[in-house]
């Protein structure tokens, strides 16, 4: 073993042991917001949990008080300290000084939800095609602004590649296809706390307003959609589009009156939940997955509520 370096797997060691018990540490941000992106994914994570009550596989949870990588790394080391067998999180940051090569030992196998890493050594990835949502995004903007229309972007957790692979999808789908769309400005926010970033896309969104007078929409290009409608009926603009990816819990109101045009909706609660029970499955059966595991998503209108299931997680 030493000559080879061999370290066994937690997992395996287990298994082979006919230990019934096998542990999986899951790690994402709390968010004290109700009925928000992160309450889903803990919604998708207690919907696994049940299942698997009953198979000897535990879930045990870290969440991470805020978006900062260093809350993050305390958390992930906390459920290395109990002795998980696998983790299952998401990335807080994208850029190379944040990585979970560093952090997560080799023989512990890590999936990651919604946000990849920059490292790709993790064991398999579940979240959206991010350049696609933004494709689709442009199209939807397309379909329902004037022509010509004058279009802002803004962008929160710009730190994470998925954010700049949907402004790139946007961005190239106008340019090749699209170009009666004319897009004013990216602007960037940049908080790590939900209830910051609730407070600067506000003031993002004001400041957009008052500097272009002939703006016709706002592409939101990750969560916190609610602000920035809220914003916009505030200003008393009319004819201002806005489009995202989110689902709140109010959101038949914001499509039925106007102030939301459309969505494009990642359900995070079932990427969770998917994500676990993949793992699941690598633990106890070595089943090895996918490396990169699709989510589905749904656009969401006024004209789609009727078909709209918001209970199917």
């Amino acid at each position: 073993m030493q000559r080879l370096d061999y370290t066994p797997k937690h997992a395996a060691t287990t298994f082979w042991a006919n230990t019934p018990h096998i542990k999986i540490g899951v790690n994402y941000p709390l968010d004290s917001t109700a009925d928000s992106f992160w309450e889903s994914a803990a919604r998708g994570v207690a919907l696994a949990e049940e299942r698997l009550k009953d198979t000897g596989v535990s879930i045990v949870r870290e969440c991470s008080p805020s978006f900062h990588f260093e809350q993050q790394k305390k958390s992930i080391q906390n459920l290395i300290d109990q002795g998980v067998d696998a983790i299952v999180t998401t990335a807080f940051d994208s850029s190379t000084e944040f990585q979970f090569t560093n952090l997560i030992p080799s023989q512990i196998p890590y999936a990651t939800v919604v946000n990849k890493p920059w490292s790709d050594d993790y064991l398999f990835h579940v979240g959206p095609n991010d350049e696609a949502m933004g494709s689709l995004m442009a199209k939807l903007v397309s379909l329902y602004c004037r022509k010509p229309s004058y279009i802002a972007l803004i962008a929160p957790s710009i730190e994470l590649d998925g954010t700049h692979n949907r402004i790139s999808g946007f961005i190239n789908k106008v340019n090749n296809e699209l170009q009666d769309i004319h897009i004013l400005q990216v602007m960037p926010v940049i908080a790590k706390t939900p209830d910051i970033a609730y407070r600067m896309l506000g003031n993002e969104t004001e400041k957009i307003l008052d500097k272009f007078s002939h703006l016709d929409a706002l592409y939101i290009t990750n969560g916190f959609v609610q602000p920035v409608c809220d914003m916009v009926k505030t200003s008393g603009r009319k004819g201002i589009q806005v489009f995202g990816h989110e689902c709140f819990r109010n959101i038949k109101e914001y499509l039925l009156d106007g102030s939301l045009t459309a969505t494009v909706y990642q359900n995070p609660c079932s990427q969770w939940q998917k994500a676990i029970m993949t793992m699941t499955e690598y633990l106890l059966r070595h089943t090895v997955p996918e490396k990169s595991i699709n989510a589905t998503c749904h656009v969401i209108t006024k004209e789609t509520l009727a078909l709209t299931n918001f209970y199917a997680d």
